[in-house]
């Protein structure tokens, strides 16, 4: 048997990448986590940030935060990560005081419940397997009206007009906000929305959503 190798991932900041010797990966990897944003459009079209936009229903904004790190690190093989995030513990109304959501209750699943069901695939001989998303948070909806201030660096994250409308609004000296449209990780209400939206695609290919355990018996299974 050989020896397994532990491969590590380092959180960074984009400045420490010099002294690792991978700054030449940054800019790669900035517009590797741009190009997956344009493609789910998470953003919308850069607007002005004024009175008007700030009346409207449930308006709220964040600003954006990046987080960096290494994956492999120490290894032959090191890659840069970035990912773009709302900052979602400093999230504001129109008047600047913090926001506070409705809590969107979401169908529990405790370890001990994984574990049940577990053991019942394995009785009935089901082929249990893991996978990920990729963007995952991405495919649902961000709360109605809800705004971001852009990091810096991340201006390719918009679409072509999107680019063009936000260095014409700062070069007209506007304060900018960006609509922000899919449940980008960091939001409060990210991870309830995207489990509610994949709920509704299991539930239009016909599988039903138990309750709890108990609803398994119910149900026949």
């Amino acid at each position: 048997h050989g020896i397994g190798t532990c491969k590590v991932t380092k959180t960074v900041l984009a400045r420490d990448l010099e002294k690792h010797g991978l700054q030449h990966l940054e800019q790669p990897a900035r517009e590797k986590e741009a190009r997956t944003m344009r493609d789910f459009g998470v953003f919308g079209v850069p607007v002005e940030d004024n009175t008007e936009l700030r009346s409207l229903p449930g308006f709220n904004y964040s600003r954006t935060i990046e987080a960096g790190a290494i994956k492999n690190y120490e290894t032959a093989d090191p890659e840069v990560r970035f990912r773009l995030v709302v900052d979602g513990s400093d999230c504001r109304t129109s008047d600047g005081s913090k926001a506070v959501f409705q809590t969107i209750r979401d169908i529990p699943a405790s370890l001990m419940e994984i574990r049940i069901v577990l053991v019942i695939c394995r009785l009935m001989q089901f082929v249990v397997r893991q996978g990920d998303v990729v963007g995952a948070y991405l495919n649902a909806l961000a709360p109605a009206n809800s705004f971001v201030r852009l990091g810096n660096g991340w201006l390719s994250a918009l679409s072509e007009e999107g680019q063009r409308r936000y260095l014409e609004l700062l070069a007209a000296g506007k304060s900018v906000l960006v609509p922000l449209l899919k449940s980008l990780y960091g939001h409060v209400l990210s991870g309830a929305l995207w489990a509610r939206w994949f709920a509704e695609q299991l539930q239009g290919m016909g599988w039903k959503q138990l309750r709890d355990v108990s609803d398994a018996g119910e149900s026949g299974y």
